[in-house]
């Protein structure tokens, strides 16, 4: 049985909450994987090309 598209999303005033989407790979890529102190506590602990990242 199709459902359809789950469309979930939790708005604040201070948040958005929702599911990733193909656009927000630039944004997520530079705050996560360009920063050597978050990827210091991630497998390979070395930041990664975007190619590698997606």
């Amino acid at each position: 049985m199709d459902m359809g598209p789950s469309v979930t999303q939790l708005t604040t005033e201070r948040l958005l909450l929702r599911h990733f989407r193909a656009d927000d790979l630039a944004a997520y890529h530079t705050a996560i994987y360009d920063d050597p102190e978050v990827m210091r506590y991630l497998p390979g602990g070395a930041p990664r090309p975007i190619e590698r990242a997606s």
